[in-house]
């Protein structure tokens, strides 16, 4: 007889290397956008973020934090 523990840690590990994926990609362009010049974002102003600037950086950095280490009094990732 099979579980599906190994399957549940294959999907739990699928998604942190995509959440720790998005978080480096998306805090790249947040970063060259404070670093640089972000785009116009016509009638909005802005982008739809609620953060901007150095927040969102840091905001990513954390997601990717979370992404490796898991939620705090989960255990990690593959639990």
């Amino acid at each position: 007889m099979t579980t599906a523990a190994p399957m549940a840690g294959r999907v739990g590990h699928g998604l942190t290397y995509a959440v720790l994926g998005w978080a480096v990609a998306y805090g790249g362009v947040r970063l060259a956008w404070t670093v640089g010049e972000p785009p116009e974002f016509g009638r909005f102003g802005s982008d739809l973020l609620g953060f901007t600037g150095w927040p969102s950086v840091a905001l990513c950095v954390a997601a990717g934090v979370v992404a490796v280490t898991g939620l705090p009094g989960t255990g990690g990732p593959s639990s």
